[in-house]
């Protein structure tokens, strides 16, 4: 048994692919979100939205990507777009 700190955001968990972040929710308002378009994935089509964090430390990515079904709210692909390492 390993305890995790529930504070730490950054930093994968447990040597995956995965942040830490990816498994908490993320509040609505710590993102600007704005409609971008309307694109059909697997027959539905969905309301694309860009995500983009408010104050950009407070996240490991500088913006998501999300196609949502607007009859079930259900978001059916979100693409991650991670900082980039200099």
């Amino acid at each position: 048994m390993r305890r995790i700190d529930a504070n730490r955001k950054s930093g994968r968990f447990v040597n995956s692919e995965y942040y830490y972040e990816d498994l908490q929710d993320r509040k609505v308002n710590m993102d600007t979100h704005r409609i971008i378009g309307r694109e059909t994935l697997a027959g539905v089509a969905c309301e694309v939205m860009e995500s983009i964090p408010v104050k950009p430390g407070n996240s490991t990515y500088t913006k998501r990507v999300s196609w949502i079904d607007p009859v079930s709210l259900i978001p059916m692909r979100i693409d991650f777009f991670e900082k980039q390492e200099d």
